[in-house]
Protein backbone atom coordinates (compact mmCIF):
# COMPACT_ATOMS: atom_id res chain seq x y z
CA UNK A 1 0.00 0.00 0.00
CA UNK A 2 1.86 3.24 -1.09
CA UNK A 3 1.34 6.80 0.74
CA UNK A 4 -0.20 9.64 -1.12
CA UNK A 5 1.54 12.98 0.87
CA UNK A 6 -0.38 15.72 0.93
CA UNK A 7 0.92 19.10 1.32
CA UNK A 8 -0.65 21.09 3.61
CA UNK A 9 0.08 24.71 4.50
CA UNK A 10 0.69 26.48 7.54
CA UNK A 11 -0.52 29.94 5.79
CA UNK A 12 -4.19 29.46 5.65
CA UNK A 13 -6.51 31.02 3.01
CA UNK A 14 -9.62 32.35 4.14
CA UNK A 15 -11.03 33.35 0.42
CA UNK A 16 -14.37 32.05 -0.72
CA UNK A 17 -14.37 29.11 -2.36
CA UNK A 18 -15.31 31.29 -6.09
CA UNK A 19 -12.04 33.43 -5.63
CA UNK A 20 -9.95 30.48 -5.97
CA UNK A 21 -9.37 31.05 -9.40
CA UNK A 22 -8.95 34.77 -9.45
CA UNK A 23 -5.42 35.58 -10.51
CA UNK A 24 -4.47 37.78 -7.79
CA UNK A 25 -5.08 34.72 -4.98
CA UNK A 26 -3.24 32.88 -7.59
CA UNK A 27 -0.80 35.70 -7.04
CA UNK A 28 -0.78 35.74 -3.14
CA UNK A 29 -0.50 31.97 -2.68
CA UNK A 30 2.66 31.69 -4.89
CA UNK A 31 4.43 34.28 -2.37
CA UNK A 32 2.62 32.63 0.62
CA UNK A 33 3.90 29.27 -0.58
CA UNK A 34 7.45 30.90 -1.34
CA UNK A 35 7.64 32.31 1.77
CA UNK A 36 6.56 29.65 4.08
CA UNK A 37 8.87 27.01 1.83
CA UNK A 38 11.78 29.55 2.75
CA UNK A 39 11.32 29.55 6.27
CA UNK A 40 10.84 25.75 6.92
CA UNK A 41 13.74 24.85 4.82
CA UNK A 42 15.82 26.93 7.59
CA UNK A 43 13.52 24.76 10.19
CA UNK A 44 12.05 28.06 11.42
CA UNK A 45 8.18 29.06 12.02
CA UNK A 46 5.96 30.21 10.12
CA UNK A 47 2.10 31.38 10.43
CA UNK A 48 -0.53 33.89 8.29
CA UNK A 49 -3.54 34.18 6.34
CA UNK A 50 -4.02 35.49 2.71
CA UNK A 51 -6.99 35.75 0.42
CA UNK A 52 -7.96 37.32 -3.02
CA UNK A 53 -6.90 40.72 -2.05
CA UNK A 54 -4.21 40.20 1.12
CA UNK A 55 -2.15 38.43 3.34
CA UNK A 56 -0.37 38.46 6.44
CA UNK A 57 2.37 36.06 6.78
CA UNK A 58 5.00 35.61 9.65
CA UNK A 59 7.87 33.30 10.01
CA UNK A 60 11.13 32.93 12.72
CA UNK A 61 14.28 31.66 11.82
CA UNK A 62 17.91 32.02 13.01
CA UNK A 63 20.41 32.33 10.40
CA UNK A 64 22.45 31.67 12.80
CA UNK A 65 20.96 35.09 14.52
CA UNK A 66 17.34 34.98 15.42
CA UNK A 67 15.00 37.36 12.72
CA UNK A 68 11.22 37.29 12.83
CA UNK A 69 10.36 38.39 8.96
CA UNK A 70 6.73 39.49 8.33
CA UNK A 71 4.85 40.59 4.92
CA UNK A 72 1.24 42.45 4.71
CA UNK A 73 -0.78 43.57 2.24
CA UNK A 74 -3.83 45.47 3.08
CA UNK A 75 -6.66 46.70 0.97
CA UNK A 76 -9.31 49.45 1.12
CA UNK A 77 -11.76 47.96 3.26
CA UNK A 78 -14.02 50.59 3.77
CA UNK A 79 -15.21 50.02 0.49
CA UNK A 80 -17.57 47.44 1.94
CA UNK A 81 -18.22 45.02 -0.61
CA UNK A 82 -15.53 43.64 -3.12
CA UNK A 83 -14.86 45.29 -6.16
CA UNK A 84 -14.65 44.05 -9.36
CA UNK A 85 -11.31 44.66 -10.74
CA UNK A 86 -10.45 43.60 -14.43
CA UNK A 87 -6.76 44.66 -14.78
CA UNK A 88 -3.35 44.39 -12.44
CA UNK A 89 -3.71 48.84 -12.59
CA UNK A 90 -7.22 48.51 -11.00
CA UNK A 91 -5.92 46.09 -8.54
CA UNK A 92 -2.42 48.08 -7.55
CA UNK A 93 -4.58 50.73 -6.88
CA UNK A 94 -6.96 49.05 -4.60
CA UNK A 95 -4.30 47.42 -2.62
CA UNK A 96 -3.40 50.67 0.21
CA UNK A 97 -0.27 48.86 2.09
CA UNK A 98 2.65 46.32 1.03
CA UNK A 99 4.60 46.51 3.93
CA UNK A 100 7.81 43.90 4.74
CA UNK A 101 9.38 44.18 7.81
CA UNK A 102 12.63 42.28 8.80
CA UNK A 103 13.50 42.18 13.29
CA UNK A 104 16.41 40.67 14.73
CA UNK A 105 18.32 41.90 18.35
CA UNK A 106 21.58 43.68 18.36
CA UNK A 107 23.46 44.46 20.58
CA UNK A 108 26.14 47.01 21.49
CA UNK A 109 25.07 50.42 19.93
CA UNK A 110 22.67 52.94 20.76
CA UNK A 111 19.99 54.29 18.95
CA UNK A 112 19.41 54.68 15.27
CA UNK A 113 16.80 55.65 12.70
CA UNK A 114 16.38 56.29 8.65
CA UNK A 115 13.30 57.39 7.37
CA UNK A 116 11.97 58.91 4.57
CA UNK A 117 12.11 62.79 4.42
CA UNK A 118 9.52 65.25 4.79
CA UNK A 119 9.00 69.05 5.11
CA UNK A 120 9.20 69.62 8.26
CA UNK A 121 12.80 67.91 9.01
CA UNK A 122 14.76 71.22 7.81
CA UNK A 123 14.31 72.36 11.46
CA UNK A 124 15.09 68.96 12.99
CA UNK A 125 18.68 69.30 10.28
CA UNK A 126 19.56 73.21 11.98
CA UNK A 127 17.96 72.03 15.76
CA UNK A 128 19.86 67.95 16.28
CA UNK A 129 23.03 67.26 16.38
CA UNK A 130 22.84 63.63 15.36
CA UNK A 131 20.20 64.47 12.15
CA UNK A 132 22.00 64.59 8.62
CA UNK A 133 20.34 63.76 5.11
CA UNK A 134 22.26 60.65 3.71
CA UNK A 135 24.36 61.53 1.91
CA UNK A 136 23.82 58.47 -1.06
CA UNK A 137 20.13 59.49 -1.33
CA UNK A 138 18.68 63.16 -0.22
CA UNK A 139 15.59 61.69 0.51
CA UNK A 140 16.23 59.78 3.27
CA UNK A 141 17.23 61.68 7.18
CA UNK A 142 19.26 59.69 9.20
CA UNK A 143 19.26 60.04 12.88
CA UNK A 144 22.93 58.82 14.65
CA UNK A 145 25.62 59.08 16.75
CA UNK A 146 28.90 58.24 16.35
CA UNK A 147 29.34 55.20 17.79
CA UNK A 148 26.98 53.64 15.03
CA UNK A 149 29.14 54.63 12.19
CA UNK A 150 30.12 51.01 11.33
CA UNK A 151 26.70 49.93 11.75
CA UNK A 152 25.25 52.52 9.86
CA UNK A 153 27.91 51.99 6.76
CA UNK A 154 26.83 47.92 7.04
CA UNK A 155 22.72 48.91 6.87
CA UNK A 156 23.16 51.50 3.82
CA UNK A 157 25.80 49.48 2.11
CA UNK A 158 23.69 46.25 2.01
CA UNK A 159 20.05 47.89 1.47
CA UNK A 160 20.86 50.43 -1.10
CA UNK A 161 18.82 48.98 -3.64
CA UNK A 162 16.04 49.76 -1.23
CA UNK A 163 17.14 53.24 -0.76
CA UNK A 164 17.97 53.65 -4.44
CA UNK A 165 14.47 52.16 -5.24
CA UNK A 166 12.65 54.72 -2.61
CA UNK A 167 11.08 51.06 -1.05
CA UNK A 168 12.69 51.76 1.92
CA UNK A 169 10.36 53.35 4.65
CA UNK A 170 12.63 53.31 7.65
CA UNK A 171 15.25 51.62 9.36
CA UNK A 172 15.19 51.69 13.45
CA UNK A 173 17.57 50.73 16.34
CA UNK A 174 15.72 51.09 19.34
CA UNK A 175 16.19 49.00 22.60
CA UNK A 176 18.70 46.79 20.86
CA UNK A 177 15.96 45.49 18.55
CA UNK A 178 16.25 46.49 14.41
CA UNK A 179 13.30 47.08 12.55
CA UNK A 180 14.08 47.35 8.81
CA UNK A 181 10.63 48.35 7.31
CA UNK A 182 10.24 48.19 2.81
CA UNK A 183 6.98 49.31 0.85
CA UNK A 184 7.59 45.83 -1.46
CA UNK A 185 5.63 43.24 -2.67
CA UNK A 186 8.51 40.99 -2.94
CA UNK A 187 10.57 38.49 -0.62
CA UNK A 188 13.78 40.09 -1.52
CA UNK A 189 15.23 37.22 0.22
CA UNK A 190 19.04 38.02 -1.40
CA UNK A 191 19.03 41.05 0.23
CA UNK A 192 17.78 39.14 3.58
CA UNK A 193 20.55 36.65 3.67
CA UNK A 194 23.55 39.67 2.78
CA UNK A 195 22.32 41.46 5.50
CA UNK A 196 22.09 38.39 8.00
CA UNK A 197 25.70 37.78 6.90
CA UNK A 198 26.42 41.27 7.96
CA UNK A 199 25.57 41.43 10.81
CA UNK A 200 26.36 38.04 12.46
Amino acid sequence: MSLVLINIMAIKSNSLPDELDNPFYIANKNFCEEFEKYVLERNGQVKGKFNVWAYYVSGKINVPKEWVLSYKKSNNTSLGSTPILQSEKEYKEYVLSLIAKWETKLEGYGSLKIRRKTIWDVFLLLSIKNANLYSENRKYIVFSNQENQDLLQKLTTTLRPFFDSGEMFQVILKKNILSIQISTDRHHFNIFEKLGKELN
